[in-house]
């Protein structure tokens, strides 16, 4: 029974640690959501490649002139998230980089 548990409270805690993770947001995320969530946390962000599109991500977030960012602990959070999204994106570079050539960089804007 503790194993079965376990094994539930980690499933649910790498899903809760996947939907903020950079890469999960840019890749099952559509562009518009993507940016206008950029856009809110008013990051100066004018693009993103789909390339590396979770550290991306995660460096405009941080870049954000928003108050509440810059906590501390959030920011070490999105920094680990950043290390966690390099792997990751490294492992979907076969996806990522025939959708920058088709789509090109995703683009900031309030459209």
């Amino acid at each position: 029974m503790v194993k079965g548990v376990t094994k539930s409270f980690v499933v649910a805690l790498l899903a809760i640690l996947m939907s903020g993770c950079g890469t999960f947001t840019t890749l099952t995320q559509d562009d518009r959501t993507i940016s206008r969530t950029l856009i809110k946390g008013n990051t100066h962000c004018t693009e993103i490649s789909r390339v590396y599109s979770g550290v991306a991500y995660d460096i405009c977030i941080l870049n954000s002139h928003q108050p509440g960012i810059v906590f501390e602990p959030l920011a070490v959070a999105y920094v680990v998230d950043a290390l966690v999204c390099t792997v990751t994106d490294t492992l979907l570079l076969p996806f990522t980089l025939v959708r920058q050539h088709r789509q090109g960089n995703l683009e900031i804007t309030l459209n």
